[in-house]
């Protein structure tokens, strides 16, 4: 009976220990998995502050075929153009509710130039929000910007991309950062 008890005890003990080594694994596992999907723009006090990576320079812009809020069709021209700029936000993104005045007032100051490319993503009821401090820009809204999103390689939001000839001159979340790059 002593050897059955021995026997029991160690493998309840081998048992724990493999429980332990695995729950170990799944915790470092879901940290892993957690920081990929709260990371923020690379903006400090914003989760993640080390950022995702944004599409790279040079990077041409992808081709596309949609239809603006206003039902006009919008397509790889919209970014092929010099001086275009594409930004993609999500009413559910708190960096995009906080930099959304200064995005605004960046696109708003700006020199002439096409209009710029606004693709929000996210809840109906906020993105009129959106639209209203995004004037004179080509929105694309609902499901379709999800997939636009995708597209052009938007890891987080806000990402304000500048092209130049189709392609990527600058990225990023803070419009004045990337006016600095560009020049």
């Amino acid at each position: 009976m002593t050897g059955a008890l021995w026997a029991a005890v160690t493998a309840a003990l081998l048992i724990s220990l493999a429980s332990l080594a695995l729950s170990a694994l799944v915790t470092s596992r879901y940290r892993q998995l957690h920081a990929r999907v709260t990371a923020g723009p690379g903006i400090p006090g914003y989760a993640g502050a080390a950022g995702p990576v944004f599409p790279a320079v040079g990077t041409p812009a992808p081709e596309f075929s949609t239809y603006a809020a206003d039902g006009a069709p919008v397509g790889t021209d919209a970014v092929n153009q010099p001086g275009s700029i594409a930004v993609f936000m999500d009413t559910n993104c708190k960096a995009c509710k906080d930099l959304l005045p200064e995005i605004s007032g960046f696109l708003a100051n700006r020199a002439a130039g096409p209009s710029p490319l606004a693709v929000i993503s996210g809840e109906r009821e906020q993105i009129g929000d959106y639209i209203a401090a995004l004037p004179d820009s080509i929105l694309v809204v609902g499901e379709t910007a999800g997939d636009l999103a995708r597209a052009f390689g938007v890891q987080a939001f806000p990402t304000v991309l500048l092209f130049d000839d189709g392609k990527v001159s600058a990225s990023g979340a803070r419009p004045a950062e990337l006016m600095a790059a560009a020049r």
